[in-house]
C-alpha cells in the first residue's frame, strides 16, 4: 500500500445530503450551531442575550407575528398575538404602553398571526394587515330629492331636476320650445331678448303645472315628478340659442355659469367611453368636481389594516385608519378597489405608494397619500393616481408576494411570476404601468420573498401532505444569456428544512439568510453565501438549535431578535453577528444562550457564596455557567468559568467558594457546537473519487485558529468511539499583555484508523468560547486493485 495524503482547504461548504462520493469536498454530513464564513472559517454560531419579557404566558395553539422598527425615537419589536399588541423597547427591555382605540385590536384576531399578520412601517406609523380579513365598503345611499349634505349645501338628485337656459337671441323671429318626455311643454316664437324668451317659456311651463325655480333671468331649474322624466329644448337657431339638460351634459363648457346650489350633473366627454365621465355640482358659487348620485362609498375601517402610531414619547396608540372613499366619479369612472371582497394577501411600500396584493390584482395607493385607493379626480388621469392592475395571465392563482427586482417589482402567485414595471425611465403611474408574465415557478403563499443582494429568494413549499420538507429558490438574471431564472439553493439538502417556513430574513451585512419553520420550533436554519467576480462561491446550510422554542424572529440593525417560549412564558433575546477575528477575548466572545451581564443583575456575597438573581426560571442547572468577563477589573482571572451549586433555585443561582461581587461576569446557558465532516475519499487530480482500491486512514489533523476547547470523537468501523480533547484556551500566554487572555491557534492531530469512508469523525464543543477551524488534512495508505490508465 502506498502512503498518501490529502487536504480540504476550507470547511465552509455546509451540510450536504448527497451521496458522499459526489459531495463537494468542503461539505459536511451534519452541522449544528455553526457559522460558515469565507473570512474566518467554520466556527460557532453567535449566542443569545436576554433582552426582556412580554409578561404573558404562551397562548395555546396561537402563533405570534413580529416586526422590528428602528427610528430616532427608539428601537422596538412589535409583537401581535391573540389580538394583543406588545411593543418591546429593545434597548431597555421594557414594555411600552400601547393604548387601543375603538376596539382596533379586534381586527388582529387570528390563530396564526405568524402567517396572517403583515407589517409596513412608514415614518411614525406602522400599518398592520390581517390577511384573513376580507375588506368591505360602506355606501351612503341617496334617494328622493335631497342627498348628502356638505356643510350647508345639500346634494340634489340629478334625476329629479332639469335646467333650461336661454343663451342668446337669434336676432330674428325664432321658435323656442321645451319638451317634457318628448311632449311639448312650452313654446315661444319671438325675436325678443333672452330674458323675454325665458319669461314667456316659464309662464307656459308654470301653466302646464311644472315646479320652477328661477336661477337667473335666463336660467330656470325645473323639478321633475319621476326619475324617468326628462326635459329637452330646441330652437330655430340651430339649437344654439337654448340648452336643456337633465342629469348629464356632453361638455363642461356647455354648462351655464349659474345653477341652484347642490345641482349635480355628469359630464360625459367622449360619449363612447364611460370611464372618462365625471360629475360636478354647484357648490360655493362654482362648479366643482364631486362623486355621482348615490355613488359615495368608503372602506369599512374595521375590515382594513389598522395602524400603530408612535407617539414619540415612549408610548404607542393602536387605532383604525380613516381610509378615504370615493371623492369623485362613480363606479364606472372610479371603480371600487379590487381588494374589496377579497383578502389582502400582502402589503408593503413601493415608490411612495402603499401596495396591496389581492386576488389577481396589484393595487397601489395614490402617490403621497398612502391611505387613498380611489382616484381624486376623473377629469383627467394623473400620474400620481392610484393603480389597480390585474395579472391577466395568472391562471386564476392569487398574487401572494412581491419584491423589488431589476428596476421593477417581481410579483409572485403560487404558480407564476410577473414583472411589474413603468416606462423606460422607471416612472410607474396609471398611464405607464404594465405587468408581464415572466416565469412559472411554484411559490409559497404564506411567506414573503426576500432580497439577497440583487436577487430574490423565495420558498417553493410543497402542497400539504405531499412532502415534509421545504425547498428554496434564488431568482436572478442568468449571467450568460441574461434570462431570468430561479435556481434551487437547496439541491444538496432535499430533506433538511422542515416544511412550514413562516419567517425568512436576509442578513445582507453578513451574507446570510435565516429561516424559521413551524416544523422545527426549537431551531433556526442558517444559509451562508458569498459572491465574487466568478459568481457564487459559497452556498452553505446549517442548523442552529436552542433549548427554547423560537416563535418568531426579526432583524433590527443587523441583529436578530428572537421571540421565544421558555418555561411557558414569552421572552425576547438578541443574537448579534460577529466574526471575532481577533484572538484576544472580548465580551462578544462569551457565547452563551439567554446571556445576562452582572451589571443588570442583583448580585450579593455572603459566607463564601455568591448569590445571583435572574429574571427567568432556570430548569436545568447542568448547562448554566458564570464566566468572568474578559474586561473585568477584579482579581479573579479573566475567563474563569464557574458552575452553580446544586442548592440553587429556579431564579437564584448560588456559586460556592467564589466571590463574584466585585467582578463583571456573564451568566447563561452553554450550547453545543457539533460538526461531522463528510467521509474522506481518495480522489484523482480532477478531484473525482477513485472507486477502485482501498484508502486506509491513519491520521487526521485540523487547523484551528482563535479557538477555545473542543474534543474530537473518532469511531472506527465496528469499534468503540475514541475521544481526544484539545484545550484551546490560553490564559496569560506569551503573546498576551498583562491580565488578558486569548484563544489558541494550532493543529489538532488525532488518529483515525480504518477504511476512510467508514471512519466517523465528530467534533464537538460546549464551552462559553467559540471554536473555529480553517482546514483539514489527512494521511493514510492506499492500495489500488487495478492499474489505472489515462
Amino acid at each position: 500500500m502506498a502512503a498518501v495524503s490529502g487536504s480540504i482547504p476550507n470547511l465552509i461548504g455546509g451540510v450536504s445530503q448527497q451521496p458522499p462520493e459526489i459531495r463537494a469536498l468542503n461539505t459536511s454530513t451534519a452541522l449544528t450551531n455553526t457559522w460558515s464564513s469565507v473570512v474566518s472559517g467554520l466556527g460557532t454560531r453567535p449566542g443569545t442575550e436576554y433582552i426582556g419579557a412580554l409578561g404573558v404566558p404562551v397562548p395555546n395553539w396561537k402563533t405570534p407575528a413580529t416586526h422590528g422598527i428602528m427610528k430616532p425615537s427608539g428601537t422596538y419589536m412589535i409583537t401581535v398575538i391573540d389580538s394583543q399588541v406588545f411593543v418591546v423597547d429593545l434597548v431597555s427591555g421594557t414594555l411600552a404602553t400601547v393604548t387601543v382605540e375603538d376596539g382596533a385590536n379586534g381586527y388582529l384576531n387570528t390563530d396564526d398571526a405568524a402567517v396572517n399578520i403583515r407589517f409596513a412601517t412608514i415614518g411614525d406609523t406602522t400599518f398592520i394587515l390581517n390577511r384573513s380579513v376580507i375588506p368591505a365598503v360602506t355606501s351612503t345611499p341617496e334617494s328622493g330629492l335631497y342627498g348628502i349634505a356638505d356643510e350647508e349645501v345639500v346634494r340634489l338628485n340629478p334625476n329629479l331636476l332639469a335646467t333650461h337656459w336661454v343663451k342668446q337671441s337669434a336676432g330674428y323671429t325664432c321658435n323656442y320650445t321645451v319638451y317634457l318626455n318628448n311632449a311639448l311643454l312650452a313654446n315661444a316664437a319671438t325675436d325678443q331678448s333672452p330674458e323675454t324668451v325665458t319669461a314667456t317659456l316659464r309662464s307656459a311651463m308654470a301653466t302646464a303645472g311644472s315646479s320652477l325655480t328661477e336661477v337667473s333671468s335666463t336660467i330656470t331649474s325645473i323639478s321633475l315628478e319621476s326619475e324617468d322624466d326628462f326635459i329637452t329644448a330646441t330652437d330655430g337657431f340651430g339649437d344654439q340659442a337654448t340648452l336643456g339638460y337633465n342629469d348629464y351634459i356632453d361638455e363642461f363648457t356647455d354648462l351655464p355659469n349659474m345653477d341652484i346650489g347642490g345641482r349635480l350633473v355628469m359630464v360625459k366627454q367622449a360619449g363612447d367611453e364611460e370611464g372618462d365621465d365625471y360629475w360636478v355640482w354647484r357648490y360655493g358659487g362654482a362648479w366643482q368636481e364631486t362623486y355621482g348620485w348615490g355613488a359615495y362609498e368608503k372602506p369599512v375601517p374595521s375590515t382594513m389594516p389598522v395602524v400603530l402610531k408612535d407617539n414619540l414619547d415612549g408610548t404607542f396608540t393602536l387605532k383604525h385608519m380613516d381610509w378615504p372613499g370615493r371623492e369623485a366619479g362613480d363606479a364606472d369612472s372610479n371603480p371600487t378597489p379590487s381588494f374589496v371582497g377579497h383578502p389582502i394577501n400582502d402589503m408593503f411600500r413601493y415608490k411612495g405608494r402603499l401596495v396591496f396584493l389581492s386576488d389577481e390584482n396589484v393595487l397601489m395607493s395614490q402617490k403621497g397619500r398612502l391611505e387613498n385607493f380611489y382616484r381624486t379626480t376623473c377629469m383627467q388621469l394623473l400620474d400620481e393616481d392610484r393603480i389597480d392592475i390585474a395579472a391577466s395571465e395568472s391562471r386564476g392563482a392569487e398574487l401572494v408576494g412581491a419584491r423589488p427586482f431589476d428596476k421593477g417589482l417581481l410579483i409572485f402567485s403560487s404558480t407564476d411570476q410577473f414583472y411589474l414595471h413603468g416606462d423606460n425611465e422607471g416612472v410607474i403611474g396609471p398611464n405607464t404601468v404594465d405587468m408581464d408574465l415572466v416565469n412559472t415557478y411554484t411559490a409559497s403563499g404564506d411567506l414573503q420573498p426576500i432580497g439577497v443582494g440583487p436577487n430574490v429568494v423565495f420558498v417553493d413549499d410543497p402542497e400539504e401532505g405531499t412532502s415534509y420538507y421545504s425547498q428554496l429558490r434564488e431568482y436572478q438574471v442568468e449571467r450568460v444569456f441574461g434570462q431570468q431564472v430561479a435556481l434551487s439553493i437547496t439541491d444538496q439538502i432535499p430533506e433538511y428544512i422542515p416544511a412550514g417556513i413562516y419567517r425568512m430574513l436576509s442578513v445582507s451585512q453578513k451574507s446570510a439568510v435565516i429561516l424559521a419553520s413551524s416544523g422545527d420550533p426549537s431551531s433556526l436554519y442558517c444559509y451562508n453565501y458569498y459572491y465574487n467576480n466568478d459568481g457564487k462561491v459559497q452556498s452553505s446550510w446549517q442548523r442552529w438549535q436552542y433549548h427554547f422554542n423560537v416563535l418568531n424572529v426579526v432583524l433590527v440593525a443587523d441583529a436578530l431578535y428572537l421571540l421565544i417560549s421558555y418555561r411557558d412564558h414569552l421572552y425576547v433575546v438578541r443574537q448579534r453577528f460577529s466574526e471575532a477575528v481577533s484572538p484576544k477575548l472580548t465580551e462578544e466572545d462569551v457565547l452563551l444562550d439567554m446571556r445576562l451581564s452582572s451589571e443588570d443583575l442583583s448580585v450579593s456575597y455572603e459566607s463564601g457564596k455568591t448569590y445571583v438573581e435572574v429574571p427567568f426560571p432556570i430548569p436545568d442547572l447542568d448547562h448554566i455557567v458564570a464566566v468572568v468577563a474578559p474586561d473585568s477589573s477584579g482579581s479573579i482571572p479573566k475567563g474563569q468559568v464557574y458552575k452553580p451549586s446544586a442548592d440553587s433555585t429556579d431564579t437564584k443561582l448560588i456559586f460556592n467558594r467564589a466571590n463574584l461581587f466585585s467582578e463583571k461576569f456573564f451568566v447563561g446557558r452553554t450550547f453545543k457546537f457539533d460538526w461531522e465532516p463528510s467521509p474522506i475519499f481518495f480522489r484523482d487530480e480532477k478531484m473525482v473519487v477513485v472507486q477502485d482500491g482501498r484508502l486506509q486512514l491513519s491520521q487526521v489533523s485540523l487547523l484551528f485558529n482563535g479557538s477555545g476547547p473542543f474534543e474530537v470523537q473518532v469511531t472506527p468501523p465496528s469499534r468503540d468511539t475514541y475521544v481526544k480533547k484539545f484545550t484551546g484556551l490560553t490564559i496569560g500566554s506569551g503573546g498576551d499583555t498583562l491580565n488578558t487572555s486569548s484563544l489558541d491557534d494550532g493543529k489538532a492531530v488525532f488518529s483515525a484508523p480504518g477504511k476512510s469512508d467508514k471512519v466517523k469523525i465528530r467534533v464537538v464543543a460546549e464551552t462559553p468560547w467559540r471554536v473555529r477551524f480553517s482546514s483539514l488534512e489527512w494521511s493514510g495508505r492506499y492500495r489500488p486493485k487495478t492499474k489505472r490508465t489515462t
